[in-house]
């Protein structure tokens, strides 16, 4: 299903990422690949550790908490450090596709999440790989 977010969030945002300068048109699907990995494991790692509410703020209208900001933050370094390492960008390209891609995947998820009360997890759990700690591991074995 998150799959499914990023294939749209890709038909929104392809043509205004590839008008950033340096960006390389053809490097488009491994952008959504990494950026759609990155998330998928620090979502799952948060899952794991049981913060959920961390989870919840930031997939929430409301504004992040430090903890919500933390895990922003780390998915953002995360994406832009391997689309420097994996695609070779330099670092004002990557920051500006980072720039364009998580505000929308993060919007595309809160719009989900928001579809439910406030304390129930159970669309990020549907999402990032139907919750339960097991089922989190099954799904990160077979991101690496």
């Amino acid at each position: 299903m998150f799959g499914d977010i990023l294939k749209g969030l890709q038909g929104e945002t392809g043509g205004q990422l590839t008008q950033i300068p340096g960006f390389k048109s053809d490097q488009l699907d491994d952008v959504f690949n990494i950026a759609g990995g990155v998330v998928t494991k620090e979502v799952g790692q948060q899952m794991i550790g049981g913060n959920t509410g961390t989870l919840m703020n930031l997939f929430s209208g409301q504004q992040n908490n430090s903890s919500a900001d933390g895990l922003q933050g780390a998915i953002s370094k995360g994406i832009s450090s391997q689309l420097m390492s994996k695609l070779g960008m330099n670092n004002a390209v990557a920051s500006s596709v980072v720039g364009v891609l998580l505000p929308g995947i993060i919007g595309k998820v809160t719009k989900i999440n928001s579809q439910t009360p406030d304390d129930d997890a159970s669309p990020l759990e549907s999402l990032f790989g139907g919750g339960g700690k097991s089922n989190i591991g099954g799904m990160l074995n077979k991101l690496f």
